[in-house]
């Protein structure tokens, strides 16, 4: 007989979840005749669902749970079917994923194993039947994916993925995959990006020679593409093309010392907007150690001039080819055939990089640190020497061509006449910009010699100590400022590594004994021995502004006039407005700041925009002080949904027993919110990495540092990817993962992690192994 009418039912309890009810409507299939009679079936069966109602995204082989509550007056027919044309009035494309009965009203969790169906897209709905009546149909209001299983390299090389829109750019391994050949080299051992679309659930080899660079990183950690305005960038070797991408037609009108590149070795910069093209362009020049930055969608990287053909290649006209020279790939930039205009070199001669320290603003203005060093001993500031490093700025807006030193802007320090020269700085500390065209760094007066012959240095801040002294720079007056008051006499230890700038106002460090009453000190210890304290000042109050010791109270209200941050003490910046730092208490007179009654680690949160001085924030926490997010315990981002926060990882052997099952033995994930920035909300997982987006977490989580089995399989050892949202909730319970799984998210619409064969005990990649590393997706 024909099938029943079938009645849709567009779920009201959807419309909490915001999600869009378009596919409910009218509907056809679900095939068949009654669902078991029994004389009855008066009245029209009812149905909710309650799971899934995000995105689902699945191998084939995946456990798939639904949660849906049916109701008849007698025994219905209850299916779970997956339609390939995206259309249930057409019948012969539809696969049923599940049969069975109604449970009278009761709630029915049912975990289906996901058939071998093809990859791409499937609408899901789930129908009760009971052969009378319509049929009740409930039509989920996001597709089923069914995504390809693409293996990944294996360790040493380094496994990388990254986020773009609806795509997913991964490193397939060809013998891993055994997929054969994908780069034309005539060879099957290579990593070869591919780009995955979510929305279809196919994959892309976009074109011959696009390997990633063979690279162990942390053991083969999977590392995420970095990405920036929808760019997505990788490391290339010539090695694993078997091609010489950089050979004659490249670079030999840039290769002035050797002639043209013949070999095989060299490293590229491959890169793809998979917004503008699926097809991934390699940069013909040499030499990236890696991809130090993406700003405003320009490639940024350091360039080795010795790999650039037979003799190297001069990027930075000092007569030779020893140097390490920044340079930038501008994807917007279409060059000629071998993209010569797709680069440019941030070198005016005599300068060179010494080391890979790079700074950026999101207005595009960048930094780095420039030497005489290695540049045909070149005299920058006319002292009689040839050992000074010097800051330089440019500006990526502006446009210039190969070797172009269009974008440059200055050397920081860089005085109007009569003091034509710049400023020494030490290349080992830390500097840092704002996107009003203010640089910040530490000035080494022991070099900065007024005048030829070598003198004993320049005295900036005039307390009779030769040292570092934080400087400010203004590049639109060209002219530095040395902060008065407090810190005009701060000298800074060689190699300090803090220097952050905020919007007007700049936190750095300094000696404690030069400048204050030696009884006293800053920090309320009762000595001045402590040699890094940190303080502030704001560019915007001329003409010489002030800086001051950042106040700190803690129990019993007791002040501190300034942060000594010896003994595993740092400082960093987590979102614009907000700083962590990381103080030892021993080093700060053993005062209790975290009101843990031990000498330990506090972790402290300081809003830098309040007046007069910026405002410390004490959640009384002890961070853990190894493996955390990143640095020292703490973790920001913008986690776009209004709000802002940090996350650390929290020990019971520091914290005491923080849920209360009496074993002290377990580590948490916790979040604080910069709008409570006292509150601390503790989550019932703990991992390594966290990715955030939309107000959803994504995080490799340990079931052995709460002792949970998170994914139901019997056991507390695994790793495993799950989901929460701000307040705790859980959005995914967990599924198997790679312990070398990092999380990865652009807005949260789309999460990729790291999957694992052994672990999971199966094939998940059709090669007939369990050996592979496969990518794995989150749709919410």
């Amino acid at each position: 007989m024909n099938s029943p009418p079938v009645r849709t039912i567009c779920l009201l309890a959807l419309l909490a979840f915001g999600l869009a009810l378009g596919a409910c409507g009218g509907g056809g299939g679900g095939g068949g005749g009654g669902g078991g009679g029994g004389g009855g079936g008066n009245t029209a069966p009812t149905l909710s669902v309650a799971s899934p109602l995000l995105g689902l995204a699945a191998l084939a082989g995946d456990s798939v749970r639904f949660i849906f509550t049916a109701n008849d007056d007698d025994i219905a027919a209850v299916r779970i079917i997956a339609d390939a044309d995206l259309n249930l009035a057409t019948t012969g494309d539809q696969t049923v994923l599940f049969a069975g009965v109604d449970g009278n009203g009761i709630q029915a969790t049912v975990t289906v194993i996901l058939p071998a169906l093809a990859v791409g897209d499937y609408t899901l709905a789930v129908q009760v039947d009971d052969g009378v009546n319509a049929v009740t149909q409930v039509i989920l209001p996001r597709p089923l994916i069914v995504y390809p299983g693409v293996a990944g390299v294996n360790a040493p090389r380094s496994n990388r993925y990254g986020v773009s829109g609806n795509f997913v750019v991964f490193s397939r391994g060809e013998a891993e995959d055994s997929a054969g050949v994908l780069n034309g080299d005539g060879l099957s051992d290579d990593g070869v990006m591919v780009l995955l679309d979510t929305l279809t659930g196919t994959f892309t080899q976009p074109g011959p020679s696009v390997s990633m660079d063979v690279t162990s990183v942390g053991g083969g950690q999977a590392v995420p593409v970095r990405g920036g305005s929808g760019v997505l960038a990788w490391l290339t070797r010539e090695a694993d093309e078997g091609a010489n991408r950089n050979g004659a037609n490249g670079e030999s009108p840039n290769a002035p010392f050797g002639g043209a590149d013949t070999d095989q070795n060299d490293t590229l910069v491959s890169y793809v907007v998979p917004a503008s093209s699926l097809v991934p362009t390699t940069n013909t020049y040499a030499g990236p150690a890696g991809i130090t930055a993406i700003v405003d969608g320009r490639i940024v990287s350091l360039y080795a001039e010795a790999p650039e053909g037979a003799g190297g290649t001069d990027r930075n006209g000092d007569a030779d080819s020893a140097d390490s020279v920044f340079g930038y790939v501008d994807p917007a930039v279409v060059g000629g055939p071998f993209e010569y205009n797709q680069i440019v070199f941030l070198s005016l001669a005599p300068l060179h990089v010494p080391n890979g320290q790079f700074r950026y603003t999101d207005l595009s203005l960048g930094a780095y640190i420039a030497s005489e060093v290695g540049t045909a001993a070149a005299d920058v500031n006319m002292d009689a020497d040839s050992g000074d490093d010097y800051l330089t700025l440019v500006d990526f807006q502006v446009a210039g061509g190969a070797g172009n030193a269009g974008n440059f802007l200055g050397l920081a320090g860089f005085q109007p006449l009569p003091a034509q020269r710049p400023t020494p700085i030490d290349p080992a500390s830390a500097f840092d910009l704002s996107a009003g065209g203010f640089a910040a760094y530490y000035a080494r007066e022991l070099s900065d010699n007024t005048a030829p012959g070598g003198l004993a240095g320049n005295d900036k801040n005039g307390d009779g100590v030769i040292g570092n002294v934080a400087v400010l720079y203004d590049l639109n007056a060209q002219a530095e400022t040395v902060p008065a008051g407090p810190g005009g006499g701060i000298n800074s230890i060689p190699g300090n590594p803090t220097m952050i700038y905020d919007g007007t106002r700049v936190f750095f460090t300094g000696i404690e004994a030069p400048r204050v009453d030696p009884a006293v000190g800053t920090n309320a210890d009762g000595d001045s021995i402590d040699l890094e304290i940190l303080y502030w000042t704001d560019h915007s109050i001329a003409p010489n502004p002030p800086a001051l010791p950042v106040p700190v109270a803690f129990g019993g209200g007791i002040p501190l006039l300034g942060l000594a941050l010896d003994q595993g003490g740092s400082v960093t910046k987590l979102a614009p407005g907000w700083l962590s730092v990381i103080v030892n208490e021993q080093a700060n007179g053993g005062h209790d700041i975290n009101g843990s009654g031990a000498n330990d680690l506090a972790l402290l949160l300081i809003d830098t925009t309040t007046n007069p001085s910026p405002t410390v924030h004490n959640p009384g926490i002890v961070p853990s002080a190894a493996g955390t997010f990143p640095l020292h315990g703490v973790y920001g981002e913008d986690v776009g949904n209004g709000d802002q926060g940090v996350f650390v990882r929290l020990t019971e052997a520091q914290n005491g027993d923080l849920d209360g099952d009496a074993n002290g033995t377990e580590i948490f994930l916790a979040y604080i919110s910069f709008n409570a920035p006292t509150t601390v909300v503790r989550f019932d997982t703990g991992g390594d990495h966290v990715a955030v987006g939309n107000g959803r977490i994504g995080i490799t989580a340990s079931e052995a540092m709460t002792g949970s089995d998170f994914d139901g399989n019997l056991s507390s050892t695994d790793f495993v990817f799950r989901v929460l949202d701000f307040a705790g909730g859980v959005l995914e319970a967990g599924r198997l993962c790679s312990n070398l799984s990092v999380p990865v998210t652009e807005t949260g619409e789309i999460f990729v992690y790291l999957r694992d064969e052994a672990i999971e005990a199966r094939v998940l990649n059709g090669d007939g192994d369990q050996t592979d590393k496969v990518l794995g997706i989150w749709l919410p």
